[in-house]
């Protein structure tokens, strides 16, 4: 962890002010940057990083380079196409060294938040037992986060962190690899830890009763993001780290919303939104419906749902839905299943994939068993208030 700057001392906000400045006239800034802490097993191999502060450069609000240029500065790192990603553990002690010399003043200042600098501060506030690290990391360009595979579980952590802060929505980031580089592990209220060390410390003592949150590669949402605003989690294990959930959405106690997928504006979900789906503002999955997977059996289709769709209980809906659409009660089918196309003049055998993204359908099963469509939408309709988002 060597190559520390530590002959920089900045005395005020208006020196730092002025360092930043002269600092990014002379240098390239990243694209996105955090600051995170890191959980390890007894041989110090990083099991996961919690990413506190997640910065990109979509907006100016986002931009934060004068944290940017601090960091940099500290730890040597030069920006460009020869160090496009850049990621570096550091101890307490450098935490500490660095916010002496950069952030004393902002420290002090209880008049706005300052989340880096809280992240910095971290480390003596976490009740977690095997948090012994920090972490930081850069990207130069937006380009490395949408095509490069994911390099390691830091990366991982704070792709999907990425998208549970709302700042992409699912399908942008690159997240090749996602599988192959995270471990299984157990996260609990008080740590990180790989399931045998947690047979070995914690199961014997009886501590599972109270701890044991879940058993996976990826974290529970909480872990990597703040509680999203509007949103109501009946059960917290209903959604992953890399959910995107709006404003106005509800997940009832037997919902779930998997990584790399989620609402795009206020909706119910009672059943289940595979990872790579998406759906829009007004819709409801009903309970036990959901959308045909992406990541088994060699379907590479990417579903979704528009605005104001319903999905009835125990519906399975295998192509990309339009607006203001119905899966009937009980319906199950992929893109090649059989439909009747029901008209008034001619009534037409097709398959559902001919649908696709076609606004005001109805796919259900008549009286006689037959799976038919019919072009009459039934919007579905939200009880205001339950998804007010407050």
């Amino acid at each position: 962890m060597g190559n520390e700057n530590t002959d920089r001392l900045i005395n005020n906000k208006e020196e730092f002010g002025i360092f930043s400045k002269e600092y990014q006239e002379k240098h390239e800034m990243p694209f996105a940057f955090g600051i995170g802490v890191n959980y390890k097993d007894s041989k110090k191999n990083t099991l996961a990083t919690r990413w506190l502060s997640v910065n990109v450069a979509i907006n100016e609000k986002d931009r934060n380079f004068g944290t940017a240029s601090a960091l940099l500065e500290f730890f040597n790192i030069e920006m460009g196409e020869k160090t496009p990603f850049c990621y570096k553990e550091f101890s307490t002690k450098i935490s500490m060294d660095i916010l002496s010399s950069y952030f004393h003043m902002f420290v002090e200042d209880d008049t706005k938040r300052h989340e880096n600098v809280e992240a910095l501060q971290s480390f003596s506030k976490s009740s977690s037992e095997n948090i012994n690290s920090f972490s930081v990391i850069f990207y130069h360009k937006e380009e490395f986060l949408t095509t490069q595979p994911i390099q390691n579980i830091a990366d991982a952590h704070f792709r999907l962190a990425l998208i549970s802060r709302l700042k992409y929505k699912p399908n942008v980031l690159n997240l090749e690899k996602v599988f192959s580089t995270l471990p299984t592990l157990v996260w609990t209220s008080n740590g990180v830890f790989t399931p045998e060390e947690y047979n070995k410390t914690k199961w014997m003592s009886g501590e599972f009763n109270s701890l044991q949150i879940l058993v996976d590669k990826f974290p529970p949402l909480f872990f990597g993001a703040p509680i999203p605003e509007g949103v109501r989690i009946m059960n917290p294990l209903s959604a992953r780290l890399g959910a995107y959930l709006s404003p106005g959405t509800t997940i009832m106690p037997y919902g779930f919303v998997n990584f790399n997928a989620g609402t795009l504006g206020k909706a119910m979900v009672e059943g289940t939104i595979t990872a790579g789906v998406t759906i829009g503002d007004g819709t409801d999955v009903g309970k036990g419906a959901g959308f045909l997977g992406t990541l088994s059996g060699g379907n590479t289709l990417v579903l979704s749902a528009g605005k104001d769709c319903l999905i009835g209980a125990l519906a399975e809906c295998g192509i990309p839905l339009g607006n203001n659409c119905v899966v009937s009660t009980g319906v199950c089918f992929t893109a090649n299943t059989p439909f009747m196309e029901v008209s008034a003049t001619k009534d037409t055998l097709r398959k559902a994939i001919d649908f696709s993204g076609i606004d005001n359908i109805t796919f259900r099963r008549n009286a006689s068993g037959q799976l038919e469509v019919i072009h009459k939408g039934n919007k579905a309709e939200l009880n205001p208030a339950l998804h007010a988002g407050g």
